[in-house]
């Protein structure tokens, strides 16, 4: 896993740099908002997922997330979708930064990018409601530690 950030951190700062001397500082933003996105929803799975002693791709750890948390997991082809997706999305915009945008070398990435692009965009839905659903359930497991301390105290 922390592989996989690294080089996805990587990739998406390089785009940052090659998409704002291309467009503008918005390119640069998104992609850098990616990658706050892309790690923080994967800390708060695993955090939760430890929280409950679970490990972070099981069915137990995430059965009360939100569905697409539970379909990201538990189902191998749209897991794989989604990241390989996201991924070669990446990489084709790299490629695509240093290629002219005429012929068909261009008509060629642009063809697999609008393949893989959905893919992508429903990874960073999937990373949104990984985080928050991670979130909600850490406070859902402190609210239970809390009212288990607070019968103690009025059972004794």
């Amino acid at each position: 896993m922390i592989t996989d950030r690294c080089s996805t951190t990587g990739l998406l700062h390089v785009l940052s740099f090659e998409y704002s001397q291309i467009y503008n500082s918005y390119f640069r933003v998104l992609f850098l908002g990616l990658i706050i996105l892309d790690i923080s929803s994967h800390w708060c799975q695993m955090y939760a997922s430890t929280k409950l002693q679970l490990h972070h791709k099981s069915s137990s750890a995430n059965e009360t997330r939100f569905f697409l948390v539970r379909w990201y997991y538990g189902y191998y082809f749209f897991f794989g979708y989604l990241c390989v997706g996201a991924e070669f999305s990446y990489i084709i915009l790299y490629a695509m930064a240093h290629v002219e945008n005429d012929g068909r070398l261009w008509s060629l990435l642009k063809l697999m990018l609008n393949c893989c692009l959905p893919g992508c965009a429903m990874k960073q839905v999937v990373n949104v409601c990984q985080g928050l659903s991670a979130c909600w359930e850490v406070a859902r497991y402190d609210a239970r530690l809390k009212q288990i301390e607070q019968n103690k105290k009025t059972t004794s």
